[in-house]
């Protein structure tokens, strides 16, 4: 069960190794670490955006920002207007519960878009991300608004740089094209049928064969006596050639 990986399973594990090694370095250097409090969403972005095809990690990393985008200015615009309101602690509450799950029930309609999809997934789950990270200090007297400010901004920015680095590996190292891949694939299968046919009508031909050799040995010069006549009369056997030819096609059918 230890098997040794493939030359291409290994480029795949660097890929993303580097990637991750790249983003640790904000988390290595104090300075980065004390401008970029939300560094730990780069990785989660990167994570989400691991694929094998540089198109598939392109598209995904896009809907990612995307989404986020969308999710977290939703999410901004609610926490500030909610602000101005002013609430009970309980009613404060589930004024964003509620909002949170109309955003979701809306963004989840459009789940099975072929092309927006993965934006409307993204973008549902963000606004929470975004709310959550503003009630972290709903216990203080005064919910600061510039703080919901700042955790979308770092959030938001956080998730464009994992996606974008990992994006920028897969695209500079071994980069690999799904659509290569699936034309390859493609000719595969045509060899594979053209192989299949040949070997389930090799019977019908070789017993065709035999029969309209037959048949113009019988019919064709049996009652010819000078070579030239003989080799004149082949031109009769050409209706049971067809008749064997049609026969064979009917036969393989038949038997496929």
């Amino acid at each position: 069960w230890l098997g040794c990986p493939t030359g291409d399973a290994s480029k795949e594990a660097l890929k993303k190794t580097i990637c991750m090694g790249l983003l640790s370095i904000i988390a290595w250097v104090p300075e980065l670490r004390q401008q970029h409090p939300q560094f730990i969403w780069a990785f989660i972005a990167a994570s989400f955006v691991f694929s094998n095809f540089e198109g598939s990690s392109i598209s995904t990393g896009l809907g990612r920002v995307v989404g986020t985008l969308l999710g977290g200015i939703s999410g901004l615009i609610v926490m500030e207007w909610l602000d101005t309101i002013k609430l009970t602690p309980s009613l404060y509450l589930a004024s964003h519960v509620l909002v949170c799950v109309t955003w979701t029930t809306l963004c989840a309609l459009g789940r099975a878009h072929p092309r927006y999809g993965y934006v409307a997934t993204v973008a549902s789950f963000s606004i929470y991300i975004m709310v959550v990270g503003k009630l972290e200090n709903f216990h203080a007297a005064d919910p600061d608004s510039v703080l919901a400010q700042k955790i979308v901004l770092h959030r938001t920015k956080m998730q464009f740089v994992g996606a974008a680095t990992y994006v920028a590996v897969e695209v500079l190292l071994w980069p690999k094209s799904a659509r290569a891949q699936a034309t390859e694939l493609q000719e595969q299968i045509m060899r594979t049928l053209r192989s299949s046919m040949a070997q389930a009508l090799e019977s019908y031909t070789v017993h065709a064969q035999g029969e309209i050799a037959s048949s113009i040995d019988s019919d064709s010069c049996s009652d010819v006596s000078d070579e030239d006549s003989c080799a004149g009369s082949t031109h009769l056997a050409a209706p049971k050639l067809c008749e064997a030819g049609l026969a064979l096609i009917a036969k393989g059918k038949a038997a496929l």
